[in-house]
């Protein structure tokens, strides 16, 4: 390689965009989905995936393999301590090919739900996927939630067959701020 040419590659490679900041919001960055958190009676709670993008979006729906994080805190800003129950049972960590599903442009779909249960000392239990927040006092609590999608290959269950799901996208988002109200 000359050393114009060398010059011209270190210049065009320094002039790159960076790679998006993380975690991304979809509604200011060019991420294909938007990840919204929605509480509901019971109480529960719901992550929902959208496509914004104009087209078809690839997606690995896997909580036990790509979970969305949460982090609970409760009135005072005290975060609560999140155990992941996967590390007490066994489960299976191949991304199946049928885990991958096509989101059409506007549709949305759930990653993953919860629900809180009262306690006989009168505090709360969340379950979110595979996360378990237990003593949550009653009143209100401040969700944040994130979603990386990072798995594109796929095992066929019936051949065993390996691939590579096409076009997903790889990236952290973030859910714009919830609020969990445990009576």
């Amino acid at each position: 390689m000359t050393r114009l040419a060398g010059v011209l590659l270190a210049a065009t490679l320094s002039c790159a965009p960076a790679p998006p900041p993380h975690p991304v919001n979809a509604m200011t960055d060019s991420a294909p989905f938007a990840l919204a958190l929605e509480t509901g009676p019971g109480p529960s709670l719901r992550a929902v995936l959208r496509n914004v993008s104009p087209r078809p979006q690839v997606v690995l729906v896997a909580p036990d393999l790509q979970p969305v994080a949460l982090e609970v805190r409760d009135a005072a800003g005290e975060a609560a301590r999140a155990t992941d129950e996967r590390a007490r049972r066994k489960f299976d960590r191949t991304a199946y090919r049928d885990l991958f599903e096509t989101l059409a442009p506007g549709d949305s779909l759930e990653l993953q739900s919860g629900r809180a249960t009262r306690a006989e000392d009168g505090t709360w239990t969340l379950r979110f996927g595979p996360w378990r927040f237990a003593g949550l006092a009653p009143g209100r609590h401040a969700l944040r939630a994130t979603w990386t999608s990072a798995r594109d290959g796929w095992t066929d269950r019936e051949s065993g067959r390996r691939g590579t799901a096409q076009g997903i996208w790889k990236g952290t988002l973030e859910a714009p701020p919830a609020t969990l109200e445990l009576p």
